[in-house]
């Protein structure tokens, strides 16, 4: 498109429909509207990633363990900030356990929390809890990240005088 010389709307909707396709029943994904209607119609089939998300989320976090498969694909569909730390916090809660330990799993959900939440203080302990369960899997943390901290422990680490050890 040239902003010089912008599409009109029939050039618009001609490319829109275009990009969209059509549907599993051969219909055009974007329906063609009666004359004076200025919004468009769309076929069913036309979703989002945040409904994809909400739906997982939904069906995933009332199961507990059983739903934790649900949880990783909706955080799969992360970007942004669509939703607080309590997905990330279960997925990462849910792969610390001995039973289904899967410490790189709980390390990118609690990156993607801490991405769209970083005041989240529940993601910070469960990094902690991560990084303490990481030897059971023959994971050890970089020397580098072994200090860090939430900002709420680092600063009652330096309010108490105490130092850290990478250990």
């Amino acid at each position: 498109m040239d902003p010089v010389n912008p599409w009109t709307p029939s050039t618009m909707d001609t490319h829109m429909s275009r990009r969209l396709g059509v549907d599993s029943a051969g219909i055009p994904c974007l329906r063609p509207t009666p004359k004076g209607v200025e919004q468009y119609a769309v076929s069913d089939e036309i979703t989002c990633d945040y409904a994809n998300f909400e739906h997982l989320a939904e069906r995933g976090l009332p199961q507990g363990a059983a739903g934790v498969l649900d949880l990783e694909a909706g955080l799969r569909l992360v970007r942004g900030k669509p939703f607080g730390g309590a997905v990330a916090h279960t997925i990462a809660f849910q792969r610390i356990q001995d039973e289904v330990l899967d410490i790189d799993t709980a390390r990118r959900a609690i990156g993607t929390g801490l991405d769209v939440e970083p005041a989240a203080e529940v993601l910070y302990r469960a990094r902690d809890r991560r990084r303490r369960a990481a030897p059971r899997s023959g994971h050890r943390p970089p020397a580098s990240t072994a200090c860090s901290s939430s900002p709420a422990a680092a600063a009652g680490r330096l309010a108490g005088g105490g130092r850290c050890s990478a250990t």
